[in-house]
């Protein structure tokens, strides 16, 4: 049943039959023919329709494409010992979904991987949250794996894997101490580090403080003895030695940032620690060095150059975190022309760094005694949700106006201008978890707060409880919460039975639900705000305990409305 499922979704994504995006020759490759790939431009869905040069990606053999008319061409030769292959197609800067394939091959009779079928397992387990595995099922999948064990790395990693599924934590801690007896420097101990860590960070267990702090202890020797090219390791250490949650010191952290980046020098995210770091420890000059070259590789898009692949590290919200790291050092220093100009750039690419793009430029504007700019920027900062700006913004306005009415100030300050560009929403259907239909529009008039999330994401799970306190706050104001998922209905209930989700809980039809709210392939979860008139007033991706930045908005709505209701 898991293999049916699996293939089913593993093999879901051929697009569009009769005018497919991606084709290749023969069509059941064996290992050792030359299979030849045909991206077709002028496919419907194809998203790659220019003149750009596109690159192939072919189980981690990158290649440039020839270009023929409207077809690109490449030629790869199959390798042996595997069952299927991996193809992405892209330019530099983006990856065409549809040309995102795995191909299957013709293997000869009676050959089975063992790498291939724990690999395997490994998706099946992780197929488990969302609903597409029962758990009977997987349940099913561990006991037979474990009535055949094998030494190896691979088998405890996945034994583990499915003990964390399956709600056993007391059972994968004891096979992830097995793991470090025999495992160390290997990459799937590196992986069952960052799977335990990551489920203890998104609440889904408690092992109890005395096991955790053995985790941190020993995802921190594995940096410090060993050296890690996992940049998940590193990122769940450095996330903890910014307060001070760790036994190495200051010396020892920047050893392992510095050896990270040299190790790997185009992975632009362990660049952007390493400066983190440099800050945190006051070597400006450093800091703004690193942050010079991480600028450079971005904006020149050398790690895709170099590794011949799509890399979602270079991706424009590096780029907006690095700028505006850049803009409060240089305001720091006094440069303020600088500054400005950094936090412009930030502002231009209009992610989830805009708000505080738009505080930052407001300061400086204040110690440039230019007070009516820094107004602006304050007001445009609270426009983006930066709730932050609101206490600076009422010190102005008592300074200029008073103690009495800030709030009428606020509410004409933030509705937005004639000439304000706004994203129109568009209609769309779904269903809720007990199957009965409605349609987006069914709101238009109110007030709504979106969520999209999935069971498979740990910081979906873990910002519901926030995400409870947030509706409950508007019980009575008739503002909308609704939540979207892709997974199973009954998944969601049998989750619900113990964790409610006090949003709406709906799922949508098809894609039209991303092409209206305009984010799709981001991140989860995410979030976006639509006022009655059916306009995008506000959007951000990733969870997070503070919901200030929607209540802001949420507020700012409801000022909005009792004003149309008053002038009626």
């Amino acid at each position: 049943m898991s293999i049916l499922l699996l293939s089913a979704i593993l093999f879901s994504q051929a697009g569009d039959t009769t005018q497919p995006v991606l084709t290749w020759e023969p069509q059941m490759p064996a290992w050792g023919d030359t299979v030849t790939l045909f991206y077709h431009h002028s496919a419907p869905k194809a998203s790659l329709k220019g003149l750009a040069p596109l690159l192939v990606n072919f189980q981690g053999e990158p290649k440039e494409m020839e270009r023929k008319d409207d077809v690109s061409v490449a030629r790869f030769l199959v390798p042996d010992s595997i069952s299927t292959v991996r193809v992405s197609i892209h330019t530099i800067e983006t990856l065409d979904w549809q040309a995102y394939k795995t191909i299957p091959l013709e293997v000869p009779e009676g050959w089975s991987s063992s790498e291939e079928k724990l690999e395997e397992l490994r998706r099946s387990f992780s197929l488990v949250d969302a609903g597409y595995i029962p758990r009977e099922e997987a349940l099913r999948l561990l006991d037979s794996l474990r009535t055949n064990p094998t030494d190896n790395a691979d088998y405890r990693f996945i034994c583990m894997l499915g003990f964390l599924k399956l709600g056993n934590p007391d059972s994968a801690w004891s096979i992830l101490e097995q793991m470090h007896e025999r495992d160390k420097g290997s990459s799937k101990y590196h992986q069952a580090l960052v799977y335990f860590a990551y489920d203890v960070s998104d609440g889904k267990i408690d092992p109890g403080i005395e096991k955790v702090s053995t985790l941190n202890r020993w995802i921190d020797d594995e940096l410090l003895i060993r050296g890690s090219y996992s940049i998940s390791l590193l990122g769940l250490g450095v996330s903890r030695w910014a307060e001070d949650n760790t036994h190495l010191s200051i010396k020892q952290q920047g050893k392992i940032l510095k050896r990270f980046v040299e190790k790997n020098p185009f992975e632009l995210h362990s660049r952007e620690m390493l400066i983190r770091y440099y800050l945190r420890v006051g070597d400006t000059v450093e800091a703004e060095t690193q942050l010079s070259n991480a600028l450079k590789m971005n904006l020149e898009n050398v790690a895709q150059k170099e590794r011949g692949h799509f890399s979602t590290t270079s991706s424009d919200m590096v780029l907006s975190g690095l700028m505006l790291e850049r803009g409060r050092l240089h305001a720091a220093q006094g440069r303020f022309d600088e500054a400005l100009a950094d936090f412009s750039f930030v502002i231009l690419l209009k992610d989830d760094n805009e708000g505080a793009a738009f505080f930052e430029r407001a300061k400086v504007w204040q110690r440039l005694e230019r007070y009516r700019r820094a107004e602006g920027s304050f007001v445009k900062a609270l426009k983006a949700g930066y709730a932050h700006a609101e206490p600076a913004l009422k010190g102005i306005y008592l300074l200029n106006y008073g103690k009495e009415g800030f709030d009428e100030y606020l509410t004409e300050k933030l509705k937005p201008s004639e000439d304000e560009e706004l994203r129109m929403t568009k209609d769309f259907g779904f269903k809720d978890l007990d199957g009965n239909t409605g349609r987006f529009f069914d709101y238009r008039g109110k007030i709504v707060v979106v969520n999209y999330w999935g069971l498979g994401c740990g910081p979906c799970k873990k910002e519901i409880p926030w995400l409870n306190e947030l509706a409950e706050a508007y019980e009575e104001t008739g503002v909308e919460f609704l939540a979207f998922s892709l997974d199973n209905a009954e998944a969601q209930k049998a989750y619900f039975e113990k964790r409610p989700f006090k949003y709406h809980n709906l799922i949508p039809d098809g894609k039209d639900f991303f092409t209206s709210i305009g984010l799709s392939f981001t991140p989860l979860p995410w979030h976006c705000i639509v006022d009655p008139q059916g306009r995008i007033r506000f959007k951000r991706i990733g969870g997070r305990e503070d919901n200030s930045d929607l209540k802001l908005i949420i507020d700012q709505l409801l000022r909005e409305q009792r004003l149309v209701g008053e002038s009626k």
